[in-house]
């Protein structure tokens, strides 16, 4: 797995095709800060979603905070729309049923043919998978 891109908290890494990223909780960043760096992340996904190598986004969130301020919904968002343009599947794991909520809101908006959220990873990772062979 290539490390692609790291921020106060997110870590992006490319392998085999997908997009593997993860966010944390900081109790030190305020929502402000944490709504810059959901920007910082959403930049990174937007240029991945036109990249020929990738196939996909596995975005875990399990232990992000439980909630998005607006701000981010709007960043996260567009970014996860770029994906379903591109005919490139998005798979969201959440852990907190806030974060259910507002993900499978946001993925039914912006990719409701290309975006599922879930609560196990390896569920998600055999979604990705399948979704390349045709079984969405």
């Amino acid at each position: 797995m290539d490390l692609f891109a790291e921020g106060e908290n997110f870590q992006i890494a490319l392998e085999d095709g997908l997009v593997r990223a993860k966010v944390w909780r900081r109790t030190d960043l305020d929502a402000s800060r944490g709504a810059a760096e959901a920007e910082r992340l959403a930049n990174h996904f937007h240029v991945f979603s036109s990249r020929e190598d990738v196939r996909g986004l596995l975005f875990d969130v399990r232990v992000a905070p439980s909630f998005m301020g607006q701000r981010t919904q709007n960043a996260l968002g567009g970014a996860i729309r770029a994906f379903a343009l591109n005919h490139k599947p998005v798979a969201v794991v959440s852990a907190a049923t806030m974060q259910a909520l507002q993900f499978e809101r946001m993925l039914g908006a912006q990719a409701p043919l290309h975006g599922r959220e879930f609560s196990d990873l390896e569920a998600a990772e055999a979604w990705l998978v399948a979704f390349h062979l045709g079984a969405r």
